[in-house]
């Protein structure tokens, strides 16, 4: 999702680029001008959001999978558990559903 090796603004010519620059990429691209974003901004969008959403997935259950044994290693060693923040639950502030019109709403 994320390239951690990016140090410079030339570094994602030498390290391939992730999911979260694409989206970055996108964004720019579609907040650059007064104009509705082009077809083809949400044909990129229809191919990353389930790249995302893979991902997430990913995370999701590594979280369910691993988060309960790390905390039971931390109160072992007499640390405070590790929490998940509001955000990452859904609560306030977290990310919401985007929507994706089909093509027929470019017809119009």
């Amino acid at each position: 999702m994320y390239q951690t090796k990016n140090q410079s603004g030339q570094d994602p010519l030498n390290f391939p680029i992730r999911l979260n620059n694409q989206f970055s990429s996108l964004l720019s691209f579609v907040s650059s001008g007064e104009r509705r974003p082009p077809k083809q901004a949400y044909d990129v969008l229809a191919v990353l959001n389930p790249k995302l959403d893979l991902q997430m997935a990913r995370m999701e259950r590594l979280i369910n999978a691993d988060l309960p044994k790390i905390n039971a290693m931390l109160k072992a060693a007499g640390l405070p558990e590790i929490t998940r923040s509001k955000v990452e639950k859904g609560g306030p502030g977290a990310a919401q559903a985007v929507f994706v019109p089909d093509a027929a709403e470019f017809d119009r």
